[in-house]
């Protein structure tokens, strides 16, 4: 079927112990998360393909809800995959990439960095009220 400007869709993702959404209108389409505790390279072995199959091209933009590496290990194998505009990261994200112990997400944001494709925070208060 066509995408046409009025077609909205959502597919969860087999990813095992963790989350991959993707969200679409129209010709845009956003990913919700990607990632999982176990499965290696689920990005690339599964999120991609999936991606493909469904007739998404590019990523306006991949959402990051909270810094647990079951939302987020698939992020970078995606971005080498396909075209992605922005990542938006949840506070609790910001507040651990800005803090003493930065780790994966640290990692997460300087990879992004190198690669181009620019992070946005939501206000402090967005997923804390």
């Amino acid at each position: 079927m066509p995408r046409t400007a009025s077609t909205r869709s959502m597919t969860m993702l087999d990813v095992g112990d963790g989350t991959a959404i993707v969200l679409r209108s129209g010709t845009t389409a956003t990913l919700y998360d990607i990632g999982s505790l176990h499965r290696p390279s689920i990005g690339r072995r599964v999120v991609v393909p999936a991606l493909r199959s469904l007739g998404v091209r590019s990523i306006d933009a991949i959402v990051v809800s909270h810094p647990n590496r079951d939302h987020f290990s698939g992020v970078m194998e995606v971005v080498a995959s396909l075209p992605v505009g922005e990542v938006v990261m949840s506070p609790q994200c910001l507040d651990l990439a800005r803090g003493p112990h930065p780790g994966a997400v640290g990692a997460l944001v300087s990879d992004l960095a190198a690669a181009g494709v620019r992070d946005r925070w939501p206000p402090a208060d967005f997923s804390r009220g």
